[in-house]
């Protein structure tokens, strides 16, 4: 029988498993198994994303960008740094629409403050979250209490910034959360 669903997973997941009105979660690890499995076409993962509420954990046991976007647009990833930043990296160190719209939820907020991003360096001695957090700090696009929550996890000040972008809330906020580095010329904005 394994074998023959095996054979058969696109037909099995469209006429069985998405037919079962029951079967809204699946385990974590069966569930990224189907999603990496080159056999089951693009549109029925969309239609196994749609349908399963199952969060995955870990975005990068996921083989493909665009899966992991659609998990991200459809709020099925944890909310974590690591999740956050494999997909900042993917979105060419920008934030997509999707993201922001992830990061705007003001429960993935809540979770992701709760953790501070670390200063750890990549091979070539860059730090690892440098951009991301420079893009929360510089970021139009968050909702001002999304954004006082999210800077909570930036573990840098700074002594620059694009001002021109920022509401006056969100400067304050840099300022009571020590982002800007307290020295006269950080405050000449």
């Amino acid at each position: 029988l394994n074998k023959y669903i095996e054979e058969h997973i696109e037909y099995y997941v469209n006429n069985v498993l998405l037919k079962l009105e029951s079967n809204t979660n699946e385990q974590e690890e069966y569930y990224i198994e189907l999603l990496n499995n080159t056999k089951i076409s693009t549109g029925t993962k969309e239609k196994l994303v749609s349908r399963i509420n199952t969060i995955v954990g870990d975005l990068n046991k996921i083989n493909e960008t665009d899966m992991q976007l659609l998990l991200l647009s459809k709020n099925k990833i944890s909310p974590t740094w690591k999740n956050i930043l494999l997909i900042y990296n993917n979105s060419d160190k920008e934030f997509s629409e999707s993201l922001i719209k992830y990061l705007n939820d003001i429960d993935n907020a809540k979770e992701l403050s709760k953790i501070k991003m670390t200063i750890d360096k990549n091979e070539k001695g860059e730090s690892i979250y440098s951009g991301l957090c420079r893009e929360i700090v510089n970021s139009d696009r968050l909702n001002i209490d999304v954004f006082e929550l999210l800077i909570k996890s930036v573990p840098w000040c700074y002594n620059s910034f694009q001002t021109e972008k920022l509401s006056d809330d969100k400067i304050i906020t840099l300022i009571n959360n020590w982002k800007i580095c307290h020295e006269v010329e950080a405050f000449q904005y």
